[in-house]
């Protein structure tokens, strides 16, 4: 038996491709408002060295659009890894300049929400630049701070430590921020 292609017919298939079509649209339409509620709320963490006339500091800041939920915060150091803050770490050195009880601090740790646009944190300073600014550029590796030869004669400094912080977005995207690079990767 042979189908008819009758107007009633033709009609019925337009409509249904019609329906099909209007379908893959609303779904594409679903996703592009979803990428864009993601990005509007897209936290950005920066590891920063502050220093000026009111102190020398390891900053954080989040200069994105949306709160960051610090997931883990950890220090690298000559192939080793020392879970904890920069202020946790330098006090855990046994050759520190400045005593930690001496320095200020702002503490990260996992479970912290880091809101957008919020005063930064002072992670690790002094408010006495002198006394802090030599120290933390000897230990700390920043993006774009050339730290000042020792001076002493001595060889090549040390490894520097790296600060690094996983963190995720409201929407459970997750990011990782590094002292040493200038951009979050996406895990």
């Amino acid at each position: 038996m042979r189908m008819k292609w009758d107007t009633d017919r033709i009609v019925a298939m337009c409509a249904m491709l019609v329906g099909i079509g209007s379908l893959f649209i609303v779904l594409y339409q679903t996703e592009l408002i979803r990428e864009q509620q993601k990005a509007q709320v897209l936290p950005y963490l920066l590891i920063a060295y502050n220093t000026s006339d009111k102190g020398s500091y390891i900053a954080l800041l989040n200069v994105g659009l949306g709160p960051a939920l610090v997931e883990h915060v950890r220090v690298h150091r000559a192939g080793q890894t020392f879970d904890g803050d920069p202020y946790a770490y330098y006090a855990s050195l046994p050759d520190a300049k400045v005593s930690a009880n001496n320095v200020y601090r702002d503490r990260v740790l996992p479970g912290m929400l880091i809101p957008a646009g919020g005063d930064p944190k002072n992670m690790l300073g002094s408010v006495e630049p002198s006394q802090m600014r030599p120290e933390l550029l000897r230990r700390f590796q920043f993006v774009a701070v050339d730290a000042p030869s020792p001076g002493d004669g001595s060889a090549a400094p040390p490894e520097k430590a790296v600060v690094e912080i996983d963190y995720a977005s409201v929407y459970g995207e997750h990011w990782r921020i590094r002292s040493d690079r200038v951009t979050p990767e996406r895990l």
